[in-house]
């Protein structure tokens, strides 16, 4: 669904992955929209891949000089679901002298292999005997995207607001759920609840509760004294069919409509 709201053309359910056309504009919207991918791969090539050697030599038939320019580093992360292959790492390894090699033959060098921080990042998929090398467009894993990692402070109270496109909260734990029921703070509780009994029996059902003293806030600021929103007045508005106006979506009508709003005083 994420796909096709960004423009995707054939997109298409695997297993644990989906696949999709577009264009490189699409690559990059993908990349920073997609909240449920966890890396965005562009395939170089298919093959078979029935043993190592065979893998090796898929690999060098690749014109490498296209992806890795002079300097840069590359790094390999494989992924393999084969009976021919029993350690991933040892795709990895295979895929690194095939490219390495290739380099070596052609100009006497070879480029550096980064873990940590590639300029280029190659993924090599293995299935049964279907091989995938793909040039890896995410980098690091798109959970760790810059934008998520950012810390922001806020004195209390503070609103937070969240848009329309953020994802849905995960289904809860049933169990816990359950469990935690009847957990409320001393707030919420009475002398006449049937389930008193419960917060001694069971003391993680008491949550703790704080004041606007416990926090350091700042009484006059709590509630609706400290509300961003300011209500000037409250108006019943009946609209007649002589006052309805029909406004295009040019800037022209808009810009007239908020003058007028601005000038009877309805906004601002």
């Amino acid at each position: 669904q994420e796909l096709t709201e960004l423009g995707a053309n054939n997109v298409i359910k695997g297993r644990r992955m989906v696949g999709f056309t577009g264009d490189k504009a699409l690559m990059y919207r993908a990349n920073f929209a997609l909240r449920t991918a966890i890396r965005i791969l562009k395939p170089i090539k298919h093959f078979r891949a029935n043993s190592a050697d065979q893998v090796y030599d898929q690999i060098k038939m690749i014109d490498w000089s296209k992806y890795i320019g002079e300097g840069k580093t590359f790094s390999v992360d494989s992924v393999v679901y084969s009976d021919d292959f029993n350690n991933s790492r040892f795709v990895t390894y295979k895929v690194k002298d095939a490219i390495v090699d290739q380099f070596r033959e052609r100009t006497g060098k070879r480029p550096n292999i980064s873990v940590a921080d590639a300029d280029v990042r190659l993924n090599i998929h293995i299935a049964e005997d279907r091989g995938t090398v793909s040039l890896d467009s995410s980098g690091e894993s798109l959970h760790r995207r810059g934008y998520r990692q950012e810390t922001v402070e806020a004195p209390l109270p503070c609103v937070i607001t969240v848009n329309g496109s953020a994802a849905p909260c995960r289904p809860a734990n049933a169990r816990l759920t359950m469990k935690y029921k009847r957990a409320a703070c001393p707030l919420e509780r009475s002398s006449e609840d049937r389930y008193a009994s419960l917060y001694e029996e069971r003391p993680y059902l008491n949550l703790n509760q704080w004041s606007v003293a416990d926090v350091d806030g700042d009484p006059s600021q709590c509630g609706l004294a400290g509300s961003p929103t300011k209500v000037k007045a409250v108006q019943n508005i009946v609209f007649q069919a002589k006052e309805s106006k029909t406004l295009t979506s040019s800037d022209a009508d808009i810009e007239g409509l908020v003058m007028e709003l601005l000038n009877d005083k309805s906004i601002g």
